[in-house]
């Protein structure tokens, strides 16, 4: 069929002249073949790479967020000077917080107060299991106190202020009622009076009161 239409054409006079055509059209069709699948080959590569770069990259935002929260809590935990406190003052003081946690949870007098660190927290509250056992942990977003072992109260971290702000609907507003305006906030502040309330169920601390938030 393409031979008679050269012919008709007038382009073609002999048999050599048509499979010198052919030929040419074989090796183009062979040339783009062959840029067709470079092309391809460099989408592939280059899709890779893309992947690549995107990983190198969450990669180094996880390791600024754990920068920040370092620098945060060493900021929070430095040495300060303390005036001398009366012994009674202290103890007074102990008896105190010790009387406001008793009336909150419902606990057993004069037991030790034990503290467990968690990360994020879900809807119901925090899997027993998922606790942090280093206090000074980055991951520590808050604290759960019991003398029972079962009832609880708990708070979020005040140094963890700037991880909680980034995932708010997660991090806050399931365990804690907010009051301010989160977003200006400089730092939050949580009156002992005001922890939330936990209370431990199939290896679950289950929320059993919001902690109240102040925004500062």
């Amino acid at each position: 069929m393409l031979k008679n239409q050269y012919y008709t054409m007038g382009l073609l006079n002999s048999n050599d002249e048509v499979v010198d055509k052919l030929k040419e059209l074989q090796i183009a069709v062979k040339d783009i073949n062959n840029v067709v699948s470079q092309c391809e080959r460099q989408k592939i590569e280059l899709q890779q790479l893309v992947r690549d770069e995107m990983k190198g990259i969450r990669i180094l935002l996880e390791r600024i967020v754990d920068k920040l929260d370092n620098a945060s809590l060493s900021k929070n935990i430095e040495p300060k000077e303390l005036s001398p406190t009366p012994t009674y003052t202290i103890e007074a003081q102990k008896q105190e917080e010790s009387r406001d946690f008793v009336v909150q949870t419902g606990v057993i007098e004069n037991q030790p107060i034990k503290k467990m660190y968690f990360s994020a927290p879900d809807e119901n509250g925090f899997e027993s299991m998922n606790a942090i056992p280093d206090a000074l942990s980055p991951k520590n977003l808050y604290v759960i106190e019991t003398n029972d072992g079962r009832n609880g109260r708990f708070y979020p971290l005040s140094s963890r202020l700037q991880r909680l702000r980034s995932n708010a609907n997660a991090f806050l507003f399931p365990l804690c009622e907010i009051i301010g305006d989160l977003d200006e906030a400089n730092s939050i502040e949580i009156d002992s009076s005001e922890y939330g309330l936990v209370i431990l169920e199939n290896g679950v601390w289950r929320l059993e009161k919001k902690c109240k938030v102040r925004c500062i």
